[in-house]
């Protein structure tokens, strides 16, 4: 059996004042970074080709990411450039690295997003809950919570227990 691989996402990112592109831009740049030789160069044809995020939302988010003291861009290729991730990876979250391979069919940018937000609460404010006690914790509209709980499940990235009187569980899979 395979064993699964994580992305491991420093919690810091998901409270720094950045849009859902800026955060995924971060979260690609973590899935090209090579622990071994420090190296962190995917080409902006690759992230928009597998990714789909165009050309200037990459400058504009690496630029945002930069301007945060996130990453910092060694230099520039023809084809590709050089990152560092300046984050530290202490306090971290984890997404699954073949979450990817659901993009985009099954799995959106938001959902992503979502599923990071749900790890960021602690766990007991998953359990005997409702989507209504959720919402000043997520900051999302009630048929979005709803929406993104679903489709979480059927990528099964959570379990969704469902309780009496629209008390739920929610468990991190």
């Amino acid at each position: 059996m395979k064993k699964l691989r994580y992305i491991n996402i420093a919690k810091q990112i998901l409270t720094q004042n950045l849009n859902d592109p800026e955060i995924i831009f971060y979260i690609i740049l973590l899935s090209y970074d090579n622990s071994k030789t420090k190296q962190c160069n995917p080409s902006q044809k690759t992230i928009t080709k597998i990714f789909g995020l165009s050309k200037s939302t990459q400058i504009r988010a690496s630029q945002k990411l930069q301007d945060l003291k996130i990453i910092s861009k060694v230099s520039s290729f023809e084809t590709s450039n050089q990152y560092d991730l300046l984050l530290p990876k202490l306090d971290t979250i984890q997404l699954p690295f073949n979450i990817f391979d659901k993009f985009p069919i099954q799995i959106t940018y938001q959902n992503i997003i979502f599923y990071l937000k749900l790890q960021l609460l602690k766990p007991k404010q998953l359990k005997n809950t409702n989507q209504q006690l959720l919402l000043p914790l997520l900051d999302y509209s009630l048929p979005t919570i709803g929406s993104q709980l679903e489709q979480l499940q059927n990528v099964n990235l959570i379990t969704l227990i469902k309780l009496h009187h629209y008390k739920i569980h929610i468990i991190i899979n």
